[in-house]
């Protein structure tokens, strides 16, 4: 699996090195909030989540694969629907 036009991003810290879950590549991975935390307010007033839930609800990336994300789903869209690996895996921008 990997995702077209992939570019490296060095806006957040990488930690330790592993297996991406996408890509399946070795590379130092970074945490992706399931639910960006830009909706987290909105998720815990209007859809019950608590913050401890939705700062802990994630999956680690590779950089490349976690930026990919970002810019291939809207915020919105990633809290509502693409919310599991399983659901981003399913989009079409993710071969």
């Amino acid at each position: 699996l990997y995702f077209e036009g992939e570019e490296e991003d060095s806006d957040n810290d990488e930690g330790q090195i592993g297996v991406c879950p996408i890509c399946t590549r070795e590379l130092p991975l970074t945490f992706h909030h399931l639910i960006p935390k830009s909706t987290h307010k909105k998720m815990v007033k209007q859809h019950g989540y608590s913050k401890e839930y939705l700062n802990s609800h994630g999956v680690d990336l590779c950089r490349p694969c976690h930026s990919h994300v970002h810019r291939l789903i809207p915020l919105m869209d990633m809290a509502l629907t693409f919310n599991t690996l399983e659901r981003i895996l399913e989009h079409n921008g993710v071969k």
